[in-house]
């Protein structure tokens, strides 16, 4: 980037802020110009940047909340589906196995 340093170093005369200087000479509102827009296609290449990185660690994040998520419902189903046949068990004095299971779901 050193173009960048050497397009912000470049300084002329007089009063910086004034472009309609009729006594300044071409070269130094070439440079001018030359500044302004290095000085733009920087900030634009940062906020580019920032934009990128959000993107990626947002995705990153939302990858990783998904299999830590995943896990979790796993988990969580397994736990239910002890918890229920326990239940089953306890309250109506059988087991759940394919038979039952299968005249439960049966349409009648």
């Amino acid at each position: 980037m050193s173009w960048v340093r050497a397009a912000a170093s470049v300084r002329g005369p007089g009063n910086e802020g004034d472009v309609f200087d009729e006594e300044a000479d071409e070269s130094l509102l070439v440079q001018r110009e030359w500044r302004s827009q290095m000085q733009r296609r920087v900030k634009e290449g940062y906020r580019d940047g920032i934009d990128a990185g959000k993107a990626v660690a947002l995705q990153q994040g939302f990858n990783q909340g998904y299999k830590e998520g995943a896990e979790v419902i796993i988990n969580y189903g397994q736990l239910r589906g002890t918890l229920r046949r326990e239940d089953s068990e306890l309250n109506y004095g059988y087991e759940l196995n394919g038979e039952c299971f299968a005249f439960l779901v049966s349409p009648s």
